[in-house]
């Protein structure tokens, strides 16, 4: 089984509880793939019955037409990248999710050559796939192989991006786990100058951020934080080793990087306030 087949059907068994987001994932496999003759939607061809099955279930609960063999018409489902389908905060994290199960297929992070690949019959596909990732901070490049097209990612930095987008942890912490393994092999000097040594600076100013709310939880404070320091204080406590860039991408507000980075650095004030003490650093 291999590792992106695994992740997959880890993917497929996580539960989407708004049927608005459960309707981009279908989106995304529908409006990439060609059009039948009658210009009724087709599914892509797919290697793995059981992600084809989770792409039928959906299609059978938001098409109910589709289980007497009635896809819908192309023209029901919008365009690419169509705002207006995105009813909920987490629509557009579903349609990225959706593109990665049905064109998506990802090496193993400890593979010499990583990356991320988006199969395509079609060069407007590739192209369109490639600006939906731009438009989510994940730059993407186009080329053919053989008869299709590939919307291809290299940078495990944003490989990782993309897959804390979609709500695939396991991914990121691979990707994590993957890369300071390799440091630990080097000289300490060079590590300094890696992405391993970022990595590691970014968890040491994760865990002072988690310290302060463990103190201000502990202290009966946690609640007395602003709502949204409050709501980043909680998220911090569940994805504790998310870089700020996917911190904000799986945030409810919508957050930019740097408004997280200002929302942890004041929990940390206001840890200090209350007696909280912490190491010289960044938070």
């Amino acid at each position: 089984m291999s590792y992106s087949y695994e992740l997959k059907r880890e993917i497929c068994a996580s539960r989407v509880k708004n049927k608005c987001c459960r309707r981009n994932i279908l989106r995304a496999a529908l409006l990439f793939s060609p059009p039948a003759p009658d210009g009724r939607a087709t599914l892509p061809v797919m290697r793995r019955q059981d992600i084809r099955e989770y792409f039928l279930t959906l299609l059978s609960e938001i098409y109910p037409s589709s289980i007497r063999g009635e896809t819908p018409d192309v023209s029901e489902l919008g365009v690419v990248g169509d705002t207006r389908e995105y009813r909920c905060s987490g629509c557009q994290r579903a349609f990225l999710r959706g593109l990665f199960l049905a064109y998506g297929s990802v090496t193993d992070p400890s593979a010499r050559e990583y990356n991320l690949d988006f199969t395509f019959r079609e060069k407007s596909a590739a192209d369109a796939a490639a600006e939906i990732l731009a438009e989510n901070g994940i730059s993407a490049k186009v080329k053919p192989r053989r008869e299709y097209y590939i919307a291809y990612i290299k940078s495990s930095d944003n490989i990782s991006d993309f897959f804390a987008l979609i709500g695939a942890p396991r991914a990121t912490f691979d990707i994590i786990n993957t890369k300071i393994a390799g440091g630990v092999k080097n000289d300490a000097n060079r590590v300094r100058n890696t992405d391993v040594y970022n990595i590691e600076k970014s968890m040491a100013a994760s865990e002072r951020v988690r310290d302060a709310v463990r103190f201000l939880r502990e202290t009966d404070r946690l609640n007395l934080l602003p709502p949204d320091l409050y709501e980043t204080a909680l998220l911090r406590e569940e994805y504790p080793y998310m870089s700020l860039f996917q911190l904000a991408a799986v945030s409810p507000s919508h957050m930019t990087k740097s408004g997280i980075a200002t929302r942890l650095k004041k929990i940390t004030e206001t840890a200090e306030k209350y007696g909280y003490k912490k190491d010289s650093g960044n938070s």
